[in-house]
């Protein structure tokens, strides 16, 4: 594996059938080699452990290669079905557990992604290097359905860097005691790399917004509460260090004395046990399984030779895609680290100040200020469909330009990862717009100002920004969920007979729509119907006090401010009938996918999918020899029957679980129209 790993994989011109035949070969020495396996211990290295990760691996090349997501499913599922075949037989090889793994995760399976890196008892400083990039993405991107494995492994990773913290001074004392003063320097060091980790960054932000997460659930007061406590988590005094390079000015960052001791984050992850197939996702964690179906095309193909992250420290190499890997996980931790504070401002405008933070600038870090800075970070995807800093010249402006991405992006016949990165700026944009106005109109209610050139001016423009941002946000979240309804659709319609391995392989495809479909449910549309009660909550105030005034006598609201509220109001409505509209497309897609999953169809279409990737091995390669090498095809045909059924029966789960979600935010929106009524 390492000397094809140096000087290239074999040049597969044939394309997919080549493919498959070339990993037919790899299994058929496979399964010879399985005489010198006698007697070998389970956790012994095997002499020939590493054919079935390059037979898969070459399967995965086909993939990359397919021309269609539903014809790369196909690779995908029989790269799945042979690294089952060999897992019973090789429980601890870490190369068939982690490939199997990254596949569950690609297919929208996180509970047996999860399983498959738990056997491989990932535990103390492998919670920094290994389960960052490996488990922790498969868990953020379906967390709803594996809310309790995310909190355990968030808590695990943090302890890890908080029991080092407790026994550094004991370990740093000892050696001096012991008169060991280079180790000192060393144990100095490793606690600063610790400490500045970027998978500790990761952890602490991703643990405050499950907690929101949940107390979403709980009412709106809690979610404030649960905001406010975030943001005393995320101190803003550490962006700084979110916002600095983790390399240093040679590139050259693999020595801990060339990397600074502060001011950046350090990438620990050991890249080199990915899969080649498998590259580092630059996108945020959540999206990783999405970011790889949206780049799957533009993966290293089988007459590649050795990837940028197979090399020892690749994290923090000078590689030109380690930068760019760096950059794009830095300003994703960047963007995660201020949500809490952006809407925290948004949904109580009167909270927690950041007056004790300084800004990258140097001056006091107010909620304009955290805007600029979100919008600095936001992703390549959100630059390329034309909403970057250098656009966003206003608020104004950039709901503009939001506006102008969304409508670019209308066409779209599937949910992509740049819809859903939009859709966060967009509900950032938003709650900013709303943060102005609200604050605004409740200055010039104090100070009874009224409509003139100078004192309306305020807030009217900070309306009219909120107009445009909700008008783009509605037409992105419209346009995104009617996407991913068809695209939940498409993946459980039947196929014809003569296209049965094509309609298999769309079961490998749910993977990009219920990652897309889990990030919606669980932040972006509580993010909106969150907004749209604290409007409401504006309007519903100056409405009572309007119908005070009209029983005392006294005069109205002077300059139109009672019109304002309800024009705030007529904003709320229309986020709370965009997210209605949305909750109603995703369910009627979700259905489809439970239905398809459940027992009465589930086990038809499993034993289908299955007939039908056996015969396109068959057809390319002469023989069963991908997940039936061993003789016993029996035993092994019931496995693959069994490892089918269950993977339908875990994206029945997941869509199951986020059908829930659906149905619970369309009820409140639904109560929010009531209430607003």
């Amino acid at each position: 594996q390492q000397v094809i790993a140096d000087l290239g994989h074999p040049v597969l011109l044939g394309g997919g059938p080549a493919a498959v035949q070339h990993a037919a070969a790899l299994m058929s020495r496979y399964a010879a080699a399985q005489l010198l396996y006698a007697g070998l211990d389970e956790r012994e290295r095997g002499p020939a452990d590493e054919l079935p990760v390059l037979a898969a691996g070459a399967l995965m090349a086909a993939a990359g290669g397919a021309s269609s997501d539903a014809e790369a499913g196909v690779y995908m599922l029989q790269a799945l079905l042979l690294l089952l075949s060999c897992v019973k037989g090789r429980p601890y090889s870490a190369g068939i557990r982690l490939g199997l793994s990254a596949l569950y995760t690609l297919m929208g399976c996180p509970t047996p992604a999860y399983l498959q890196c738990d056997a491989l008892d990932m535990k103390n400083i492998q919670m920094d290097t290994l389960c960052g990039h490996h488990l922790l993405p498969a868990l953020l991107g379906f967390a709803p359905s594996v809310a309790l494995q995310l909190r355990t492994l968030l808590w695990q990773t943090l302890n890890l860097y908080n029991d080092h913290a407790k026994d550094a001074g004991e370990t740093l004392h000892k050696a001096y005691q012991g008169g060991t003063y280079s180790k000192v320097l060393e144990f100095v060091a490793f606690r600063e790399r610790l400490d500045a980790a970027h998978t500790r960054a990761v952890a602490r932000a991703e643990k405050c917004m499950s907690d929101i997460r949940e107390a979403s659930q709980q009412g709106t007061e809690q979610t404030l509460a649960s905001l406010s406590s975030a943001c005393k988590a995320l101190p803003l005094a550490e962006l700084p260090r979110l916002a600095s390079s983790s390399s240093s000015s040679n590139g050259s960052s693999s020595n801990t004395a060339s990397c600074p001791s502060h001011g950046g984050l350090r990438f620990n992850e050991d890249l080199s046990t990915r899969p080649a197939w498998y590259p580092p996702s630059t996108s945020a964690p959540a999206l990783a399984p999405a970011c790889w179906w949206q780049q799957r095309s533009s993966l290293p193909g089988h007459s590649h030779s050795r990837t940028w992250w197979a090399a020892t420290s690749s994290a923090e190499g000078p590689a030109p895609e380690a930068a760019e890997f760096r950059q794009a996980r830095q300003d994703a931790a960047r963007r995660r680290w201020l949500l809490p504070h952006l809407l925290s401002a948004a949904l109580a405008p009167a909270g927690p100040a950041a007056a004790d933070a300084p800004s990258t600038s140097g001056t006091t870090a107010t909620a304009d200020g955290l805007l600029d800075q979100y919008l600095a970070a936001l992703s390549p995807g959100c630059r390329q469909a034309g909403l970057d800093q250098a656009s966003c010249t206003s608020v104004l402006a950039a709901a503009a330009a939001l506006q102008k991405a969304a409508k670019a992006l209308q066409q779209q016949q599937a949910g992509s990862l740049v819809q859903v990165e939009l859709l966060e700026a967009g509900v950032v944009l938003a709650a900013d717009c709303g943060r102005a106005a609200t604050q605004a109109l409740a200055a010039a209610e104090a100070t009874q100002a009224a409509a003139t050139a100078d004192n309306g001016s305020s807030w009217q423009r900070s309306l009219e920004e909120v107009a445009v941002a909700v008008e783009a946000l509605g037409a992105l979240l419209a346009a995104l969920c009617g996407a991913l309804e068809q695209a939940l659709r498409g993946a459980t319609a039947s196929g014809s007979s003569g296209a049965a391995a094509a309609t298999a392989g769309l079961l490998a495809t749910l993977g990009l729509s219920l990652n897309l479909v889990s990030v919606l449910v669980s932040e972006h549309l509580v993010w909106i119907l969150l907004l749209q009660e604290a409007w409401s909550r504006v309007a519903r105030g100056g409405s009572r006090k309007k119908k005070g005034r009209a029983a005392a006598g006294t005069a109205a609201a002077p300059g139109g401010l009672e019109d304002g509220q309800a024009v705030l109001q007529q904003h709320a409505t229309a986020l709370r009938e965009a997210v209605a509209a949305a909750c109603n497309s995703l369910a009627a897609g979700l259905e489809e996918v439970v239905k398809v999953a459940g027992a009465e169809h589930g086990q038809g279409r499993a034993a289908a999918a299955l007939q039908a990737l056996q015969a396109a091995v068959d057809a390319a390669s002469g023989s069963g020899g991908l997940w039936m090498w061993d003789g016993a095809q029996q035993e092994q045909r019931v496995a693959a029957a069994k490892a089918m059924a269950g993977l339908m029966e875990e994206q029945g789960k997941v869509a199951a679980k986020l059908l829930e979600g659906v149905q619970r935010h369309r009820k409140a929106a639904a109560g929010a129209a009531a209430g607003s009524a």
